[in-house]
């Protein structure tokens, strides 16, 4: 036994022991990274040869290791500056460097015994566990579901082989940031991995013995297509620079929706699998991202894209040019599918399918009671039957992180878990949001005043110091509150989505960023005397560094800015900004700002004015809002997501 601080180490057993000689529980990589630094605290190890010996070569990115190390650290509560046990240099790597004394030997004899005694325990328990396990299988096998567990975090796409039954989808897994491609065939019980990748994959889809798969990378995004027999895929780029939405026709084609490189629209475009040749579909073109979905007959195009007050839902008749019908939804559209002839759509929470008769909406559900509350993700057809692909029936957590930078990359410096009823607004701390069954309810933190309720979520967009007040976007409303008194002073219909709200230095007024079908618009807002003016239009981004003001241009990603001529002077690389991107600018002329790609969000920086591309900080799942704090680290506020559940069958599809 070997003291190490106020730690013990038995290298024998490869045990970690508190100062009572408890044994601590240990992640299985962070067992193998702490012994191996320990069998090799002579020297440094570097990434690669943690790479080599902890992951055996296997293909893992350096932050996955990094979080490794720092699981350690923070289990050490080891913060690196002063390191005790683990300290790390650039370009050297890391190393065990606390000193370490051998036990007594009185103390070490003693050790055994508690560990044969804690070894028969743990015996006891796996026997119980197994039997337990044994018995649930033999009446899920006699009732009427069954359950199949698969070594994956998170499935986040699911569909199903028109012809036979057999499952692809896409998982997700977060110790290595890794999506994986996995096929089930339906009368086996055995997944098989066809591809991985650290870029994002989306939409798999069968057509006849292969399947096909959508990537997205950081500034071009194309297809995977994989055959199923011989395991052996191909990468095909697409002239896009965004992937939304991809969508079975038929055997022989399938829909792809993307923004095209070089272009601010979004559009749908036919892909056919003989030439493997996209052809655009003219009327399906927006401003904005949209889903969309093509009839076996090629004549009925649905389309459904974000609104005000939800989703829409767009039916055009390609044949004859027209357009059928609009329905608007309260909520998100995640899916849509046809089954024959017949439309089926998903929002987060209900199923829909469409009357050919009266054009209307009819809701449907295929999910249990136990489930019918929870988040739907996606959702497959085959033979006349829907599966769901739906959250697991547990509360959602919200957390805080709160990270550092560190020789380069991003560290987790610190963790809050939050009370899920109380969301904290990260640009003004002086309120939260209350979250309850009725509704959202803004508050002041200090006497608990309601500032404002809404249906909805409310976006607090900015603070007015001068005037004691809040800026908030709700209900397609933005409204200027007292935050002392809780009084309403100020209140606009808003002309689109308020994405921005900025108050103009020496004036009483706001500039507002909105987007609308027509595109991104700077609006003039002078709350004073209730006047509204266009200020500029393709503006996505607008801020102040050190007095000059900066924006970025919608259609082409560039921060820019303007001479004391008037000249236009360009800042940086271009941005892939999406519509839900956000944003925060440091002290020192960073723009940190977000990229939602499928399934997770990437976090991104770049200095205002550098010849640098933007760099990639941070992939993460689960974001809700971003800001810096006053010691400028980054806090990012986090949806803890539950797990993965696929109706109707019952399988389980995650641990």
């Amino acid at each position: 036994m070997l003291k190490v601080g106020r730690f013990y180490i038995n290298p024998q057993q490869q045990l970690l022991l508190d100062e009572n000689k408890n044994e601590i529980a240990l992640e299985a990589k962070v067992q193998e990274i702490l012994f191996y630094l320990f069998d090799n605290r002579d020297r440094y190890v570097s990434l690669e040869e943690l790479h080599e010996n902890v992951w055996s070569g296997r293909i893992v990115s350096d932050s996955a290791v990094r979080r490794t190390i720092s699981k350690l650290r923070k289990l050490f509560d080891d913060n690196g500056e002063e390191a005790e046990y683990i300290k790390s240099v650039v370009k050297k790597g890391y190393k065990f460097v606390c000193d370490v004394e051998e036990e007594e030997k009185e103390e070490e004899s003693q050790r055994p015994k508690n560990k044969f005694r804690i070894k028969w325990k743990k015996v006891f328990y796996s026997f119980l566990y197994i039997a337990f396990i044994t018995l649930f299988i033999f009446i899920a096998n006699t009732t009427f579901f069954k359950i199949d567990t698969l070594v994956q975090e998170h499935v986040l796409a699911v569909t199903r082989n028109p012809q036979n039954g057999d499952y692809a989808y896409i998982g997700y897994s977060p110790g290595d940031t890794r999506y994986q491609l996995f096929y089930r065939p339906d009368e086996t019980r055995n997944d098989e991995i066809l591809a991985f990748s650290h870029d994002p994959l989306l939409s798999p889809i069968f057509i006849k013995n292969t399947i096909w798969v959508g990537w997205q990378s950081i500034d071009s995004c194309g297809l995977l297509k994989v055959d199923i027999k011989t395991k052996k895929s191909s990468k095909i780029s697409l002239n896009c620079s965004t992937l939304v939405h991809m969508s079975i026709v038929n055997n022989g084609e399938f829909l792809i929706t993307m923004r095209p490189k070089q272009d601010d629209t979004y559009q749908s475009y036919l892909f056919k699998i003989k030439n493997e040749k996209t052809f655009p579909i003219s009327d399906a073109k927006m401003e904005t991202p949209f889903i969309a979905s093509l009839s076996s007959d090629e004549n009925i195009l649905a389309m459904s894209y974000p609104s005000l007050r939800g989703s829409t839902l767009r039916l055009l008749d390609l044949k004859n040019n027209l357009q059928i019908k609009n329905n608007d939804i309260p909520e998100k559209i995640i899916q849509l599918r046809w089954q024959d002839s017949v439309l089926k759509l998903a929002t987060e929470s209900s199923l829909y399918k469409l009357d050919n008769k009266t054009g209307a909406l009819e809701k449907f559900d295929v999910r249990t009671n136990l489930s019918k509350k929870t988040k739907i993700i996606d959702f497959s057809i085959y033979a006349g039957k829907v599966q769901v692909l739906h959250e697991e029936d547990k509360d959602t957590t919200q957390h805080l992180n709160t990270y550092i930078e560190r020789s380069g990359h991003l560290e987790l410096f610190n963790t809050t878990f939050l009370d899920p009823h109380m969301l904290p607004v990260l640009n003004d701390s002086s309120v939260f949001i209350d979250h309850q069954p009725s509704g959202y309810i803004l508050k002041n933190i200090s006497d608990q005043k309601i500032l404002a309720t809404s249906n909805n979520l409310i976006q607090v967009l900015t603070s007015i110091e001068k005037n004691k007040s809040i800026v908030i976007f709700k209900n397609n409303k933005l409204e200027i509150i007292n935050k002392e008194k809780g009084t309403l002073q100020y209140r606009l219909d808003a002309q689109g989505d308020v994405k921005q709200a900025i108050p103009v230095p020496n004036m009483d007024a706001l500039w507002l960023i909105t987007l609308s079908p027509a595109g991104w618009q700077t609006l003039l807002w002078n709350y004073k005397n209730n006047s509204l003016s266009a200020l500029a239009l393709h503006e996505r981004i607008r801020f102040f560094i050190n007095g000059k003001l900066f924006w970025v241009d919608s259609r082409d990603g560039i921060i820019k800015s303007k001479s004391k001529s008037g000249d236009i002077i360009y800042f940086s690389k271009p941005l892939h900004l999406s519509p839900e991107s956000t944003w925060i600018v440091s002290d020192d002329s960073y723009l940190w700002f977000t990229e939602p790609r499928p399934y997770v969000t990437d976090i991104y920086k770049i200095k205002v004015g550098s010849e640098q591309p933007p760099s990639i900080e941070l992939r993460i799942r689960g974001l809700l809002d971003i800001n810096l704090n006053e010691k400028n680290q980054l806090t990012l506020l986090l949806n803890q997501q539950p797990q993965s559940l696929l109706s109707s069958s019952f399988r389980l599809f995650s641990l």
